[in-house]
Formats: C-alpha cells, structure tokens, sequence
C-alpha cells in the first residue's frame, strides 16, 4: 500500500524539481511583474477597511473587559470556577487558534486590498495592524499562561510541548509583523520561514520525548507506579529510554515494549535510542 502511493508521487515530485531546476523556455516574473499584479488588486479604499475593522476591535475590547477574570486568573495561577486545569487550557488554545486565523486573515485582506498599502501605507493602517497584533498576542499570552498551570499540575505530555511550541511560533509571527510596521523593507516572509525552521528543527532533534520523561521524574509527576498513565507507553523509543534510565521501568518491559511498537507499525528500529535500548 506504501509502495503503491509513494511511486507515482515519487515519480512527480522528482519531475517537479528537476523541472524548476533546468528552467528551460520558461519565462520568469520580473520584479515590475510581480509589483504590477499586487498593486492591481488594491481595489479598495483604506477608509472602507477603517470602518469596517474598528467594529471588530470595539468587539474584542469589550469581550477582555466581560472576560478579565477568566483572563487574568491564568496570570495570577488560579483556576476559575468550574473549570479542570485540562478544559481551562484546551478552551484557551481553541480561543487562541479562532482569534489568530481572524486577525490574520483581517490584516492580509486589508494590506493586499487596501489602495494605500505596500511602500504607500498609511499611519493608520500601520496602527490597525499593530492593534490586531497586540490583541493576538494578549490572548497567546493568556493561553501560554494557562497551558503553563496546567504542566505545572499534571506535567508534561508530548501534545502539551507540541501546543506550546505552536503558540510560541504565533507569537513570533505576529511580533514580526509588529516590526513590519517600522521597518517597510524587511522581508517578512523570509523572516518567518527562517525562524520556523529553526524552531522546528529544535522540536525535531531535541529528543523532546525523553526531555518530557526526565522533566516528569525531576518534578516527580510520574513514578513507576503510574507509568499507564503518563504516557509512556505510547512514546517513541527516546522515552522509553529515558523512563529506564531514570529507573521508571525495568529495561525487558521496555525492549519489549519497542520491538512490539516496530512490529505493529513497521517503523524503522536502526535509531540511536533503538540500539542503546537493546543494550540495556
């Protein structure tokens, strides 16, 4: 079944590379092109946009004053009433993840279509952009804060570390943006893919399963008797590793544990953690 879909794409993707690569009879877009074409599409007037988003922000204002209890209480490390730290973090990431499609697909719209956009933007779509990004970057604050509570309580788990790592890489694009606004020149999209790369080639080689299984033992949310349910089981061989050298399970139960794992999945079993395991 593998074989079956990565052959034709396989097939393709090497054609489309080898095609960009040796970009024969091809015409390419110059520079003029490209300004020509964005500059085309702002078909609408900057006062219209004005009128239009200060509803919305008008809204958000009203909805941090309605909510600042609930919001604030994730800084000062209380949980609201009748909330679990586990629904008080989810419903602040789910919050967070409607607010920034929202404000960024309001900030693209406005700086693509605006008449004065681009080199000719005005100083008061530049503050619309900063508001919007303020705003955003309140609301990530306020569920970083609470995901913080909630790893504080429990631990942490390898889809915490993964949300928290999405919300630090929001924050980073719309502080970006906030710096677009001073700096016309900078390329901003060159900018986010420099950072997001590194950020997630962080999260790739930092082994963040076994930095979980050795934060959990050094805070002491897990012990041998809970390991069903910590999460350990499900982990890759980089925590199971981690969970016998920090003595939370015998070295047979973990080897056996990971050669069912390769078994069941045909995952690869020639890795580092894979080989120390078998050493144990």
């Amino acid at each position: 079944m593998q074989l079956a879909f990565a052959l034709p794409l396989s097939l393709y993707g090497f054609g489309l590379i080898y095609r960009c690569a040796f970009r024969k009879d091809i015409r390419e877009l110059t520079d003029e092109e490209c300004a020509d074409k964005v500059w085309r599409k702002r078909i609408v007037s900057n006062l219209i946009f004005y009128t239009a988003a200060a509803p919305v922000l008008l809204l958000y204002v009203m909805f941090f004053v309605s909510q600042a209890n609930y919001f604030l209480s994730a800084f000062m490390g209380k949980l609201p009433e009748g909330f679990s730290y586990a629904e008080y973090a989810r419903k602040g990431f789910f919050e967070l993840c409607w607010i920034v499609v929202i404000n960024l697909g309001i900030m693209i719209i406005m700086n693509l279509h605006s008449k004065n956009s681009g080199e000719e933007k005005t100083v008061m779509l530049k503050i619309y952009n900063m508001i919007f990004c303020i705003f955003t970057l309140i609301l990530i604050a306020t569920a970083v804060s609470k995901m913080v509570m909630y790893i504080d309580a429990y631990g942490l788990t390898v889809m915490r570390v993964y949300t928290t790592w999405f919300m630090i890489l929001c924050a980073y694009i719309f502080l970006l943006t906030i710096i677009k606004q001073f700096r016309p020149d900078m390329h901003l999209a060159k900018h986010i893919t420099i950072g997001f790369t590194l950020m997630f080639a962080f999260l790739c080689f930092s082994r963040p399963e076994s930095l979980i299984v050795k934060y959990n033992h050094m805070m002491g949310k897990v012990t041998a008797d809970e390991l069903a349910d910590s999460g350990i089981y499900e982990m890759s061989d980089d925590g199971l590793l981690a969970a016998v050298n920090e003595g939370l399970m015998q070295s047979d139960e973990a080897r056996e544990r990971s050669s069912k794992k390769h078994s069941d999945h045909y995952t690869d079993d020639l890795n580092i953690s894979t080989l120390l395991l078998e050493n144990k």
